[in-house]
Parts: C-alpha cells; structure tokens; sequence
C-alpha cells in the first residue's frame, strides 16, 4: 500500500468514527469517556491501513461488465499515427500519460498544503515557548504559573499556565488557575499537538477539523467538570465565563480559559450527568474497530492476491501484436504492412509458447483489427499477466543502414527494474542468432503500453523494414520460428526466476 491509499484508508476509517460519534456520543455527558472515544478513534484511524492480514473474495460474478476506461482524441491520433522508428523515437517518448501529470500536480498541492499546515504548528510550539522565556514565572503545586505581561487570554501549555492577572481578583484568578490546572493534569496539551498534526496531514478531510473541534470543546467540558467538583461556585464560575468571553485569546494551539462556546459549556454545567450513561455504549468502538479491519484485509486481499501469491499454476504472458487496422505501422515500398508481421509472429508465439503447460499466452489481438493502446493495457491487468512482450519492427526514411533488433523498457514504470530484468535475458537469447544483429542493451523509451502495464512490460523492435538484409531476414518463415524461440526461451526464464 504507497502513501496515496494509506491516507485515503485513513481518513475513511476516521470519518466512519465520528459518524458514530454524532449517533452515539454527541449528546452524552460523560466527558472522560468521549474524550478516550475522540482519541482511539484517531489512533485506530492511524493504525488500521497498516494492516496487512488479506481475505480473498471473487467478485467477479458480481461484475456488471461496466467499463470505465475513456479514450482521448489524442491517444487515438498517436496510435493511429504511430509506427516504431528510430528518428521520431524521441517524439515517442514524450507521449505523455494525462493522468500520471494530474496525479504529481496533486501531490504537490497536497505536500505543500501539509507542509505549511506543519509549520505553523512548529511556529506555534515556538511562539509558546518564548512566551515562557519572556515571561515571569512562579511554582505553584507541581505547576509553572507565568506570568504575561500583556492583555492576552489564558491558557495552558503541558504543565505551563499562562494567566494575564492584571483586572483579575484574587477569587478569579483562583478560578482560573483551577480550571486551567484540569488541562494540565489530564495532559489536555498531548491531545492538541496530536489532533494539529493530524489536521495537517489529512487536511482534505473535512471530518478531521470536526473531531479537532470537538476533542477541544471536550477539554473544555472536563475543565469546567473539574473546577465545580472541586467546591467552586456553579454561579460564580458561569459569571466568570461570560466576564471571560471578550478576552482576546493569545494563541489556538494551546488548551485556553476563553472560547466562543461559553453558552455551550454554561448549559453542559447545568445537565444532569447520570451514573449509567455510557456503560454500554463505550464498547462500540471494539465492533467499529474489527468491522473496518475486516474491511481493509477485504481490500488488501483484491488488490494484493496475485502480487503476493508465489504459487501461481500458470506464468501469464500477454502478446501484443502492434498496431492493426486502419493503424498500418511501418511499410515497404512493395506495401508489406508492419502490421501483419507483428500479428504473423504473435501467432506463433502463441503457438509455440502454449506447448509448455506452465505458461499461458494470451493475444491482444488475432486478426487484423485496430486496438487501442488503453485496451492493450487493459488485457494484461484483466488477464492479470505476469510478464507484457508488444512485437514491433521498425523503419527509417531517412537512414536505411539502420539495422537490427532492440529490446525498449520504460523507466516510469513501476515494474521498471523486472522490465530491464527480462530485457537482458531477452537480449542474450536473442544475441545466439545469426543473421541479424541485436543491440547488447535496452533502450529506454516511455510509450504508452509499458508505462502504464501493471507487470514487467518490453517492446521488442524485430529489425528494419527499410534495411534491406533485416526485411529479408524477417520475412522468412525460418527466422521467425527462431524468433519466437529464443523469445519463448527468455520467458521460461522469467518464469523459473
């Protein structure tokens, strides 16, 4: 699982706790237990994607054949255009995948969002901290009681309180300090720095900022629980909150006396908090919890089954014979078609390869008809192929010395290092012929259908129709059954390895 599909398991896991939280817990009144809610809902929420446990389940009759893949004007006009030639290689190389360029503008916006959102956590943190370098500073019952110099709100900071007592009476200060000693021994500061950072990594959830909102209006609740159970008039103490409102507050981050929810936890002071409530419903997060976990291990077995099955009762090759159709690919003078070669020697790879039981090839096409290059990619992932070989020949106008046979790998494939692999095997069988000559390395070229193939993926240029030893060489029956030999020969290979 890449970064991409943790944080998307992630955010959904923490979306379907604070779904239950408003069902369940929204309108209860025991705060400890909401508060130990908020907080494992957030740490199951990071701990479930990296669960790697898979269940398997064939979906497959459940299928409505619906397709989703779209091809674009501008692919169709490169494949029907298309032909495999040395002097427009580089043109072929900057075929450019749509989706591939919106999923990096994605992740830049993405990372420079998260990036900014974490440092004006760091800013704050520091801003805290030489608010207390700056300050006067005095212990009071295990606490540091700083003193601000100017008019800004009260708040706390771990083991820190921060009080403005200039305009305070003594009972008001004692009030305050009370109530700020609650968010210090209950470590209210851990649950803040926790929910910040997850604010900046999952700031495209709109569900993160809603359980940020609600574990701070929970400190608050506890904070004011814990000042009234401490002998503090209820009366007095709600008058203290609405004399307290209009303070302006020195920083968010920090767990603070003053908020604009006053009447909120004015009417949470005065409910009633029976001694029942939540003796069951704090068990829903088990069943939550395994019901998700068994979702994930749902999703890793579909995505994951054939990657990390190492007994597999077929190695599965998928043959691409390019072009086809009105696509014509490369032609002679006398009019023999590239296409019909591709499609001659795909044949008999086929027929030649399936004489080994433990291989299975697979055409893209049989017959003379046009393909898209998405539905060539498509084939393979349907198939779920082991191993992609799309047959080319090439041709230059323009230098007809050219010659010779060469294997091309993508390095923006994901499969890119078991592509280069199988090339250098293809490459040595191939070397043993006589008659043509092979390039001793790979080239690299980033079209379509080795790029975006879901397994190691080669095109394989056999020759130059427009040289004329490489066009005789390919023309004959002989030389193709050698071809499809040694090609045969590199899967096995593959396929032992």
């Amino acid at each position: 699982m890449g970064t991409a599909g943790y944080l998307i398991i992630s955010t959904i896991c923490l979306s379907v706790f604070y779904l239950v939280y408003l069902l369940a817990f929204k309108k209860e009144t025991n705060f400890k237990l909401i508060r130990f809610y908020l907080l494992a809902s957030i740490v199951l929420s990071l701990i479930l994607p990296l669960n790697f446990f898979r269940i398997q389940i064939d979906f497959s009759k459940l299928r409505t054949g619906f397709e989703n893949s779209a091809i674009t004007e501008t692919i169709k006009d490169q494949e029907i255009n298309s032909s495999i030639k040395t002097d427009n290689l580089l043109s072929e190389e900057n075929i450019v995948y749509q989706g591939a360029n919106w999923s990096k503008i994605i992740s830049k916006i993405y990372l420079s969002i998260s990036i900014i959102l974490l440092l004006r956590v760091l800013w704050q943190i520091s801003f805290i901290v030489l608010t207390y370098i700056k300050s006067g500073k005095t212990k009071l019952d295990g606490f540091t009681i700083v003193l601000l110099n100017q008019g800004k709100g009260t708040h706390t900071f771990f083991n820190w309180i921060f009080i403005y007592p200039k305009n305070q009476t003594d009972e008001e200060i004692d009030q305050i300090v009370s109530h700020e000693k609650i968010h210090a021994s209950q470590y209210h500061s851990f649950d803040i720095i926790l929910i910040e950072i997850l604010s900046a990594i999952m700031w495209f959830n709109p569900f993160v900022w809603m359980v940020r909102k609600e574990l701070k209006l929970v400190h608050e609740y506890l904070a004011d629980e814990g000042v009234v159970n401490a002998g503090i008039d209820k009366l007095t103490y709600e008058a203290l909150l609405i004399n307290q409102v209009t303070e302006e507050k020195l920083i968010a981050f920090a767990s603070n006396f003053n908020s604009s929810i006053i009447k909120k936890r004015i009417i949470m002071l005065n409910t009633n908090k029976p001694e029942y409530q939540m003796r069951f419903k704090k068990w829903i997060i088990v069943p939550i919890g395994i019901a998700l976990f068994m979702g994930i291990a749902i999703v890793n077995g579909q995505s994951n089954s054939d990657d990390n099955n190492p007994i597999k009762d077929q190695f599965v090759v998928v043959i691409d014979a390019g072009h086809g159709g009105s696509d014509t690919g490369a032609k002679t003078t006398e009019n023999e078609l590239e296409k019909d070669l591709n499609l001659s020697i795909s044949k008999k790879l086929k027929e030649r390869g399936n004489i080994n039981p433990t291989i299975k090839i697979i055409s893209t096409r049989e017959d003379d008809n046009f393909i898209a290059l998405t539905d060539r990619v498509k084939k393979a992932k349907d198939e779920k192929a082991d191993l992609f070989i799309s047959i080319h020949v090439n041709s230059s106008d323009e230098n007809h010395q050219l010659s010779g046979i060469k294997c091309y790998t993508s390095k923006a494939s994901q499969f890119s290092a078991k592509s280069d692999e199988f090339s250098k095997a293809l490459i040595d069988e191939l070397k043993q012929i006589d008659g043509i000559r092979t390039a001793g390395e790979p080239g690299q070229a980033d079209f379509f259908v080795l790029k975006n193939s879901n397994c190691p993926a080669v095109l394989l240029t056999l020759g130059y129709l427009t040289n004329e030893n490489d066009l005789s060489f390919i023309n004959n029956k002989k030389n193709q059954e050698l071809i499809c030999e040694k090609i045969i020969n590199a899967v096995e290979k593959a396929r032992i390895n």
